[in-house]
């Protein structure tokens, strides 16, 4: 099956070409002020459709970005 969301382009991510699949919901959660991790949907309504990607974000103690992973 093919997807294209034409209204946002066939694929668009804050996070570079970590291979993003074209989604149209996305969740970002914090801890502290920091982002730790940013999933991204496709299909239903809001987080309930289909988890397409995760990226995890870590940081060190002094809260500066040390890694950024996609785990799915």
């Amino acid at each position: 099956m093919s997807y294209t969301a034409k209204k946002y382009g066939t694929h668009e991510s804050a996070f570079g070409n970590m291979g993003i699949p074209p989604h149209d919901h996305v969740v970002n959660a914090y801890t502290g002020g920091n982002l730790t991790s940013v999933t991204y949907y496709r299909g239903g309504l809001q987080a309930s459709g289909e988890n397409v990607a995760t990226i995890v974000l870590t940081y060190d103690g002094n809260g500066n970005l040390l890694t950024v992973t996609r785990t799915k």
